[in-house]
C-alpha cells in the first residue's frame, strides 16, 4: 500500500497538486491531526487493519476531513461511513504469501484517479508539465556547461 501510495502522491506531485505521504514510523501520524474539512484525505490500505491506519481514520473523522478509502476488503465496519469507498475485490487474505491481484487493482484504481484528475484540468496540466520539463532540461543544459 504505502509504495502505492508514493507513486500517486509523485504523480500528484508532478502536476502541482500538493500531497503528502511518508512512510516513517509515527511521521504519518501528523498529517491526519494537522488536515480539515478543506483537505481531502486519500486513505489506501490493503486490509485496513493495522492500528495506524484505523487512528488515521479515526483522526480524519473527527477532523471532519473528506476521505477516499481505496482497500482491497469489502469487510470493514466503517466502508459506508467514509465519502468515497473503492474496494479492490479479490481472494486474498492477509494469511496469503501474495497480494499480486489486491496490488494490481489498487495500482489500477490509482492510476485511474490520478487520470481524472488530470484530465479534469487538461490543458492547464499539459501546460504546468512542459513548463516543469523546460526548466529541468534548462538546469540540466547550465549543470552540464559548468561541468565542462
Amino acid at each position: 500500500s504505502l509504495i502505492i501510495a508514493h507513486d500517486l502522491r509523485y504523480k500528484l506531485l508532478r502536476i502541482g497538486i500538493e500531497a503528502d505521504c511518508d512512510s516513517m514510523q509515527g511521521f504519518s501520524n501528523l498529517y491526519p491531526r494537522n488536515m480539515n474539512e478543506n483537505d481531502v484525505a486519500f486513505v489506501i490500505s490493503h486490509y485496513v487493519q493495522s492500528f495506524n491506519v484505523l487512528r488515521w481514520i479515526e483522526l480524519l473523522k473527527m477532523n471532519h476531513v473528506p476521505m477516499i478509502l481505496l482497500t482491497c476488503v469489502d469487510h470493514v465496519p466503517f466502508l459506508e461511513e467514509n465519502d468515497v469507498s473503492i474496494v479492490v475485490p479479490n481472494a486474498e487474505t492477509n494469511r496469503n504469501i501474495g497480494s499480486f491481484s489486491g496490488r494490481t487493482g489498487m495500482i489500477y484504481a490509482c492510476d485511474c484517479i490520478f487520470s481524472l484528475i488530470f484530465a479534469a484540468d487538461y490543458e492547464k496540466n499539459v501546460s504546468y508539465l512542459t513548463k516543469r520539463i523546460d526548466e529541468l532540461e534548462e538546469t540540466n543544459r547550465k549543470i552540464s556547461q559548468h561541468i565542462k
